[in-house]
């Protein structure tokens, strides 16, 4: 009998192909089937924490969808019947008579885009005009706040002067003046500027004769000349305590004066000075009582009645003869006792008018 041959050498690749598929086909219906379990085990978990719809809940619902579906019918009906509105003779008709009605009359149709624009542009300005008011009225709160927290200013008290019973001046009073400006007052000494003023002139008042005119029966009228007298004074540079002295010219005039300027240094005294017991002011004033036959004039800026009333107050209780009047200037004017030439001629008068009335005199200096 012959031998079977052994073939199992070329089934092999067919046999692991058939088990690799088996194992495949296997694997798949394992997961197919925890896939199948998972699913059903999640619905019934979504089953089971369902809250389940009552019946009025249902019939609720039923009832929203049948009123929806209805209104949905009506309104595709009404749609329809728009599509065909203009096509219907009539209607096409009445709207061309309204086209050629409103063309003939110009009557203006409303542009709806362009009054949109219009009013989205108003409606952003009238936005832009509240946060404007709102920032304003933030400001007058926090600015009336701010007022209310500000302590409210006191007015100072009014200063009473006292108008005296006046006295006249003493013949030969040697008169002194404080000028009261601020709170700064300044002594002014004419009599001792007065006196270096005319020994000056009379150390030289030999070279400054300008002409003599003879007088019967008296001594000869000495006219000096006015432009050397005033080169000689440019050139002194005299002071008096600390307060320059002038000689200016006078170019349409045969006097001249002497001039004390004390606006351009400090004063001698302060207010605050005067209200220290032994204050500099109290010095000066203590002095002055010792000199006989004087008298001091106070010459008040509207400036300076606080620190007036102060000095006078000092003045007083150191006896000094006083008196006041209202001046702002920072030059004291005084007369000097000669005759000058002229620099030049006062320019003709005008044209007579109507006449003026006589200016009423300058008030006279008085005690009180």
């Amino acid at each position: 009998m012959a031998k079977r041959r052994n073939d199992h050498g070329d089934e092999l690749p067919f046999v692991a192909l058939m088990d690799t598929m088996t194992n495949v086909v296997g694997v798949l219906t394992i997961v197919l089937v925890m896939m199948g379990i998972s699913i059903a085990h999640a619905v019934r978990k979504v089953l089971t924490d369902l809250v389940p719809a009552t019946a009025a809940q249902v019939s609720q619902v039923q009832t929203s969808l049948e009123q929806t579906n209805a209104g949905k019918k009506s309104a595709e009906t009404e749609i329809a019947s728009l599509a065909n509105y203009r096509a219907d003779p009539g209607v096409a008709a009445e709207l061309k008579l309204l086209e050629e009605e409103w063309k003939e009359k110009n009557i203006k149709l409303f542009d709806i885009p362009t009054l949109q624009k219009e009013s989205t542009a108003r409606a952003e300005e009238l936005a832009k005009q509240q946060s404007a008011l709102s920032a304003m009225i933030t400001e007058r709160d926090s600015l009336k706040a701010l007022l209310d927290k500000m302590p409210s200013e006191k007015p100072a008290p009014p200063k009473v002067v006292r108008i005296p019973n006046s006295r006249d001046i003493p013949k030969n009073a040697k008169l002194y003046y404080c000028y009261i400006r601020g709170k700064q007052a300044c002594l002014v000494d004419p009599i001792t500027a007065h006196d270096m003023v005319m020994d000056a002139f009379d150390k030289e008042k030999r070279n400054f004769i300008h002409q003599r005119v003879k007088v019967p029966r008296a001594l000869d009228r000495i006219i000096y000349d006015q432009s050397k007298i005033v080169n000689h004074f440019a050139k002194l540079n005299l002071t008096v305590r600390g307060q320059s002295i002038r000689v200016p010219e006078n170019k349409f005039g045969t006097t001249l004066n002497y001039q004390i300027d004390f606006g351009a240094g400090k004063g001698d005294a302060t207010l605050d000075d005067m209200n220290q017991p032994k204050g500099r002011f109290h010095e000066i004033a203590y002095k002055l009582s010792s000199y006989n036959g004087i008298a001091l004039i106070f010459k008040v800026n509207p400036d300076g009645f606080e620190t007036y009333l102060k000095a006078r107050e000092i003045a007083d209780i150191m006896r000094i003869p006083c008196g006041w009047e209202v001046d702002g200037n920072t030059v004291f004017n005084g007369p000097l006792e000669f005759e000058v030439n002229r620099l030049a001629e006062p320019p003709p008068p005008g044209p007579p008018g109507p006449a003026a009335p006589p200016a009423p005199p300058p008030p006279k200096q008085r005690l009180d």
